[in-house]
């Protein structure tokens, strides 16, 4: 994992115990998933679990400009922009198999999320005279400051929702940030208090503010905050999807590519508008529908 490394320690079917890394195989090879295990904004775990911090090369470089609000190193410096964290996988990482060398030892660079949370790392490996093995550890990403944003799964066109930013202040003092909606064209904001709010948090405070808006236009839509503190800043960026407000009507047609084939689909004039999508598939042969059927019942619901 090169820079990004927590030393897990090594069983001994891996090779000799050393500090703690993430040697991904025991010895010929194996295989390592990170998953969401969990969200952890709390700055410290529950007592007996312990913790790796995530020390990542990219992601703290970029972690380290959400702690200018602005103002720069020094006075009179341009202010620096501050990252906006948009990167949520469910699972963030899955490598089938990893090659260790003779000593069990592999390196494997991850771009860490940007999701605020404990992930769990599940890796199992095996040695060339059949052993096996297996580990799951914690792996915690955190910052002392940062917003969260709790959206609905979907809306519908129309819909009206307050959704709340949850703000986390961690630091050792307090201070003051102004918290902005950024607009867009697909949703209109029916809150009279506006798009921006202003706060005065405390050390180790956690407040929420409500954001009320009214969605117009379907689709897969960005929604974003900003953050902007005294000491340190944040954004965060989600997308939500818009449903239509109707009826969901589906028709397919099938046939054999047989020379020049030509199939009209008509859309109703009452058709709401943008939601009428068409999906072209074109298969082989019979075996490969068949296999496309097989692929969505023997996927795992956790990915």
């Amino acid at each position: 994992w090169s820079d990004n490394a927590a030393r897990l320690a090594q069983q001994p079917w891996g090779g000799p115990r050393g500090g703690m890394g993430m040697a991904g195989g025991m010895r010929a090879r194996g295989g390592m998933m990170l998953g969401a295990g969990g969200g952890m904004p709390a700055p410290a775990a529950a007592e007996g679990i312990q913790m790796f911090a995530a020390k990542t090369a990219a992601p703290a470089e970029r972690n380290a400009a959400l702690a200018k609000n602005g103002a720069g190193d020094k006075a009179g410096a341009a202010p620096q922009p501050t990252r906006v964290r948009e990167f949520f996988p469910e699972t963030m990482l899955w490598q089938p198999a990893l090659i260790t060398d003779d000593n069990g030892i592999a390196e494997l660079p991850v771009s860490f999320a940007d999701s605020i949370t404990t992930w769990r790392l599940t890796a199992s490996g095996s040695s060339r005279g059949g052993l096996l093995g297996g580990v799951t550890a914690p792996l915690r990403v955190f910052q002392d400051f940062f917003v969260d944003i709790d959206l609905p799964v979907s809306l519908t066109q129309n819909d009206e929702v307050a959704f709340p930013v949850a703000v986390y202040n961690y630091l050792k003092t307090p201070q003051t940030v102004k918290l902005e909606l950024q607009r867009e064209s697909w949703f209109e904001l029916t809150d009279a208090d506006g798009y921006t709010r202003s706060l005065d948090l405390q050390p180790n405070q956690v407040t929420a503010v409500k954001f009320r808006i009214k969605a117009r236009r379907i689709g897969n839509q960005p929604l974003l905050v900003k953050a902007s503190g005294s000491k340190m800043s944040d954004a965060i960026k989600r997308s939500i999807e818009v449903v239509p407000d109707g009826s969901r009507v589906e028709k397919v047609f099938s046939d054999r590519l047989s020379g020049k084939i030509t199939q009209v689909i008509e859309i109703p004039e009452n058709a709401i508008a943008d939601a009428s999508k068409i999906l072209v598939k074109i298969y082989p042969g019979v075996f490969s529908q068949v296999m496309e059927g097989t692929e969505g019942m023997l996927r795992m619901p956790f990915g």
